[in-house]
């Protein structure tokens, strides 16, 4: 058997190296750009930080999502089902192209392990559960009793206290902007922000309750690991789920706050499923975690400007006396380069359990480390998963890998059961190049990889040598580069990918 499938798909990454416009007027204060006050590492990046809902196929029953383009290839690994509980589990591949400084999650390149189950959230300002002195969590406020309804007469005004220590500019006394959070789990997902009351209030997926009692407000750090942090969400048949925990639960990022920028805090960017309790409360199935250390780091080039008048008009002395207004021309810039590094420690699958069942995921080190430091080796693969029922095995699983450069990938996934010959599924990729250092600056627009090998940090040169615009161009004949070309199936079939690139034909008349 052998079939091709033509995936049009847009090749289109989000951009580590980045270019900000945002300055702030005092050179004490620090400045940072707007994209950047509300970035930490994204689970997404991590590739296993999100799993999604599962749903197992045939043999050669590889479909194209027609909304983004993208190869719809999910491969079952095994199942666990009793009278309380179904756990399916599967490898899913993301054919979204090459991103040079994404880390391999722990399937490999582009591939992903649909299993449990988080709670993520993208911040908007500042992170909700975060008590510092100035400037609160729209949580933390609230808890602490410092929320104020305000009227839309008042909001129209600004007529609203405001925060002005150490700041170049007036702020609202806590932040008043609500996070946003996802939530992914079997066949559940869903949004949800918090309200002006403390509470959950989905946007999205309905019939869900959400319990944030002992969500725990976190003390300003920049060093120092969050303290215990739950989310329980009961599902509309009944089950309650439990998210997060002690830090072993949690992916959370610990910035490394260059000088010249504004500092951000630790921050939990993940809730990990821990628990499920079936309707009755009698039945229980628990998820286990190990807390590994997973670098993100990236270029930030910053290039400011002010221009303009500033004037001071004096008020009347005490003897009525009043100084003739000052003013003087403004014409001021700053630029700099900045290798950001946030310390992200991610929560690696140990065990799921149940009444005597024990799923057990054995996961190993590659002696590489992702960005060539010499702190130890930091590539953390899946070897293999076994399904006890005691005393014996009845299922289990193996992964084989290719490495290439600081990247890996998945080549051979053979599955065990009892008294049946192993299916074996592999895996071919197109290798046709020498791959990037993750920090490479050669990276169009949206991040892909555009064929080159230029590490540069140096401001200047990076955008105004004159080859800015061609330095970020797409690349097309790169755009397949690591992409997986060849599927072989358990039946000895295969199936073979072709990608394209998005073409623009015009508009209809």
């Amino acid at each position: 058997m052998e079939k091709k499938n033509f995936i049009k798909q847009m090749l289109c990454f989000t951009l580590l190296l980045c270019i900000g416009t945002h300055i702030h007027a005092q050179s004490d204060s620090g400045f940072i750009p707007t994209d950047f006050q509300g970035y930490y590492f994204s689970p997404q990046n991590l590739g296993f930080a999100t799993p999604q809902t599962a749903e197992f196929v045939q043999y050669g029953n590889t479909n194209v999502n027609y909304y983004n383009g993208l190869l719809d290839l999910d491969i079952p690994l095994f199942d666990y089902k009793d009278t309380a509980f179904e756990l399916d589990m599967s490898i899913k591949y993301v054919s979204d192209g090459f991103k040079p400084g994404r880390r391999p999650s722990m399937v490999g390149n582009n591939w992903i392990l649909n299993v449990g189950g988080s709670i993520t959230r993208n911040v908007m300002g500042e992170p909700d559960d975060i008590r510092q002195e100035q400037k609160n969590g729209l949580l933390a406020a609230i808890r602490d009793g410092k929320f104020k309804q305000y009227s839309k007469e008042d909001l129209l005004n600004l007529n609203i206290p405001h925060a002005t220590k150490n700041r170049p500019y007036p702020e609202t006394e806590y932040d008043m902007a609500p996070d946003i959070f996802d939530f992914n789990f079997g066949r559940h997902k869903g949004r949800f922000i918090i309200d002006n009351n403390g509470n959950a209030k989905c946007i999205s997926g309905g019939g869900y309750k959400i319990d944030l009692s002992e969500m725990t407000v976190q003390d300003y750090s920049t060093t120092n690991a969050p303290k215990s942090s739950v989310i329980k969400i009961t599902t509309p048949d009944g089950y309650l789920y439990y998210f997060g925990g002690d830090v072993s639960c949690l992916e959370y990022s610990i910035p490394n706050n260059p000088s010249k920028l504004r500092s951000r805090p630790v921050q939990i960017t993940s809730w990990y499923l821990t628990s499920i309790q079936d309707e009755t409360k009698n039945h229980r199935i628990t998820f286990s975690y190990q807390s590994r250390l997973q670098k993100n780091r990236y270029h930030l080039f910053i290039r400011s400007y002010s221009s303009g008048v500033q004037f001071i008009d004096y008020k009347p002395d005490s003897n009525g006396n009043v100084k003739n207004p000052e003013s003087w021309s403004i014409n001021d810039g700053d630029k700099g380069h900045f290798l950001m590094e946030d310390k992200v420690y991610a929560p690696i699958l140990k065990t799921i359990s149940t009444d005597g069942m024990k799923i057990n995921f054995i996961t190993e080190t590659f002696p590489v480390n992702f960005f060539g430091d010499s702190d130890g080796n930091d590539l953390i693969y899946l070897s293999s998963i076994t399904m006890t029922k005691e005393p014996e095995v009845i299922k289990s699983c193996k992964f084989d890998y290719q490495i290439s450069g600081r990247y890996f990938f998945l080549k051979k996934v053979t599955l065990y059961e009892q008294s049946e010959t192993p299916a074996i599924y592999s895996f071919d990729y197109n290798m046709s190049n020498n791959l990037p250092d993750p920090l490479t600056t050669s990276i169009d627009h949206w991040g892909f990889w555009n064929g080159g090998y230029e590490n540069i940090d140096n401001v200047d040169m990076f955008l105004n040598d004159g080859h800015f615009e061609e330095r970020k161009a797409v690349n097309t004949d790169v755009a397949s580069c690591t992409m997986l070309q060849r599927i072989t199936y358990p039946t000895k079939g295969e199936e073979v990918i072709d990608y394209g690139y998005n073409r623009f034909r015009g508009l209809p008349d």
